[in-house]
């Protein structure tokens, strides 16, 4: 951000060592003993940034982090952390206290073992984490690392313009949130988070000119550290739409390298009752020595890509090991060929066959093995697209698809894609409304002949806890045959315009094909005869749109959504549903009162901002705090509002019909609290308990 007088002057009284204003600008978390009084920026070096010059896109991947950036001139190149681009995911809890990251963390992790964290991203459901005596939420672990990210582009670059963080295309809204809420903590602000598979497709397709013409399809097989996903695409005008995705949690690199550890175990000197103290450490001193002996295997994984044959130690044995590409490949070809069932299964769901495939990509550092385009070429007949550095793919591709997204017309994503987690804001919203405002103004349409009749309903999911008959407000724009606007319900006239041409008209026509894009924001309240959507940067703005469709007609009766399942299809099970510490979701739709089917459907998500009275649109969870408002926000614990700490929460998934006896047993009847259990409710079904103190 540009520096103002009054910080200019305080950084000249201080220099030479450490102000307020430079612990302010520190991420809460540092990164460690690299964050030093010596890098202090002095007001000279300040002078010749440009801030928000450049734009990053960061692979938080399960080993390691890779960062791309755009400089203003168009120029791409990958952030080097200790002179390399794969930063090390790992972080060490040091002694006072300060998390170390990368290269540091895993130096110290080999003999503080039970201070360090190799992979956080594996971890990230467990919510908090034990290092050392201290446990810290995985949130902040996360953004530990992001924030390494954050310090060294900003060093590199000065400023920061727009940041993405690409997250598997699988994640539901928990993982994302995780994510979406360290990168805040980091100091990266507001992040878009773009689906892995369409940042790969989008390098291939973009940065490297793979042919692959619009309407053909493409499969992403992504083979990282820690996880495997494979994801079929189709090729639009403007982007990729996921099409089907599968993948497993516990199949990537680390797994490759137990199984190697194991076979290790089971050939050389198997005897030897040293093993044991190497495959199930107890004591710190082995918990040093299995380290070393994975980094010694990962290594020579590594090398077995390249060459037939190579030598590594044993630690503790003392003991030199000959392996072999052949030896690998035993080990390894069962957990690759589970691979290949994975992506044959989501090619079968994605109802393409092999001829409209236009291109098989390996990204994943773990996809070197030449086995794994072995077994892909023998079992799909489709020859895999191999690249150098195929671990950088998916870091520099998220730089490229935020910008196709954002080219007219606005791709609209198949019901096969999770919705987006809702970009993290830094401004209020405005509480207690009904329904979220469309957004922009409407177009100026050029004259042409009468249309048929259309309505946009914006239709609010809005189940609350404990509260009966939650009324919605509904408001109707009508563009009749004389091309006059309306807006029906509410008795306000809107000025004339000339009669439109249809919206899903393009040509010659300044009314997009999708009238609500990924990324726009709303309004809580309707106001569909001003705007359709609101600047995200607004005040007001309450909600984010995280994903629209127009391929998927969902039926409308008298102005409601006549099937669930429909809407479910598109947004998720999830829509509507009130889970403890997550934000409220929604969704809005157009449809044609002719046909009675909606033209678009986009699903929405509130922003994670807080009101002026300190309410955010959260569920309370654990050690979350509420005042006495009609709908659950979360409120801060230290605020004069706050009436309530929640002491235990539980979800119930799926929702289910309870009786209020039921309910009471639920959570041991919360013996440890004031209270007893509290549900939530979706649908006339219970969607959680929690148990709550009085403060």
């Amino acid at each position: 951000m540009p520096l103002a007088r009054p910080f200019d002057k305080r950084i000249r009284s201080v220099r030479g060592g450490e102000s307020a204003l430079r612990r302010a600008y520190r991420p809460a978390l540092g990164t460690g003993p690299e964050d030093s009084a010596d890098e202090f920026v002095t007001l000279e070096d300040m002078s010749r940034f440009h801030p928000r010059s450049a734009s990053i896109s960061v692979d938080f991947g399960t080993s390691h982090t890779v960062a791309s950036i755009r400089r203003a001139d168009g120029r791409v190149h990958q952030q080097l952390f200790d002179g390399s681009p794969q930063l090390p995911s790992a972080v060490f809890l040091g002694e006072q206290g300060a998390p170390v990251t990368g290269a540091d963390a895993l130096h110290h992790g080999r003999r503080q073992p039970e201070r360090f964290e190799p992979n956080p991203k594996r971890r990230i459901d467990d919510g908090t984490l034990l290092l050392g005596d201290q446990e810290l939420e995985v949130t902040k672990v996360i953004a530990a690392v992001l924030s390494r990210v954050a310090n060294e582009c900003r060093r590199t670059v000065g400023g920061l313009g727009s940041v993405t963080v690409t997250v598997p295309a699988a994640w539901g809204p928990t993982r994302r949130h995780v994510i979406a809420d360290a990168a805040l903590a980091a100091g990266l602000g507001r992040v878009d988070l773009v689906p892995e598979p369409v940042a790969a497709a989008s390098y291939f397709a973009e940065a490297l000119g793979s042919d692959i013409p619009v309407g053909s399809g493409v499969v992403v097989y992504d083979l990282g550290g820690g996880t495997f996903d494979a994801t079929v695409l189709r090729r639009t005008p403007t982007g990729f739409d996921v099409l089907a995705v599968d993948g497993a949690d516990d199949l990537g690199g680390l797994d490759f390298d137990q199984a190697l550890l194991e076979h290790l175990a089971a050939t050389v000197q198997p005897g030897d009752d040293r093993w044991p103290r190497l495959t199930a450490p107890q004591t710190p001193a082995d918990q040093r020595h299995r380290a070393a002996l994975l980094e010694e295997v990962r290594l020579a994984k590594e090398r077995l890509s390249r060459i037939a044959a190579t030598d590594l130690t044993v630690p503790l044995l003392d003991f030199d090991v000959h392996l072999t590409r052949d030896e690998l490949e035993r080990v390894a070809g069962p957990l690759l060929r589970r691979t290949v069932r994975i992506t044959q299964g989501v090619i079968r769901e994605s109802g393409l066959e092999t001829r409209q495939v236009a291109g098989l990509f390996l990204v994943g550092a773990a996809s070197r093995m030449p086995l794994a385009a072995t077994l892909l070429h023998r079992e799909l007949g489709i020859a895999p697209a191999a690249i150098e550095q195929p671990e950088l793919a998916v870091s520099e591709g998220g730089l490229i698809a935020p910008a196709l997204a954002s080219s007219p017309p606005a791709p609209v994503p198949s019901p096969g894609l999770p919705p987006q987690t809702a970009a993290l804001a830094t401004t209020p919203f405005v509480p207690h409304a009904t329904a979220p405002q469309a957004t922009g103004p409407l177009p100026a349409a050029p004259n042409g002949p009468p249309r048929r009749r259309r309505s946009l309903i914006v239709a609010a999911a809005t189940a609350l806890v404990m509260v009966v008959g939650t009324a919605v407000a509904v408001k109707l724009l009508d563009r009749a045959e004389t091309g006059t606007i309306e807006a029906l319900e509410t008795g306000a006239t809107v000025e004339e315009t000339p009669a439109t041409a249809d919206p899903t008209t393009t040509a010659g026509s300044s009314i997009p094909e999708d009238w609500v894009a990924v990324g726009e924001c709303m309004y809580e309240e309707t106001d569909l005869g001003e705007k359709w959507t609101v600047d995200c940067d607004d005040p007001a703005a309450f909600w984010s749109v995280v994903k629209t469709d127009s391929e998927n007609p969902v039926t409308i009766v008298d102005a409601s959504v006549a099937d669930y399942t429909q809407a479910e299809a598109i947004c998720g099970a999830r829509v509507g549903f009130r889970t403890p510490g997550e934000l409220w979701t929604d969704y809005n739709y157009i449809y044609d009162t002719a046909t009675g089917l909606t033209d678009q459907f986009f699903c929405l998500q509130a922003i994670r901002v807080a009101d002026e009275q300190g309410r955010l649109p959260v569920v309370p969870g654990v050690g979350d705090c509420f005042d006495d408002d009609e709908e659950w926000t979360t409120v801060d614990c230290a605020s004069e509002g706050a009436l309530y700490r929640v002491t235990d929460a539980e979800v119930i998934d799926p929702p289910a019909a309870m009786t209020e006896e039921e309910i009471q047993g639920r959570l041991g009847g919360c013996p440890e609290s004031s209270s007893y259990p509290w549900s939530m409710e979706w649908r006339d079904l219970v969607s959680g308990v929690i148990c709550f103190e009085d403060l």
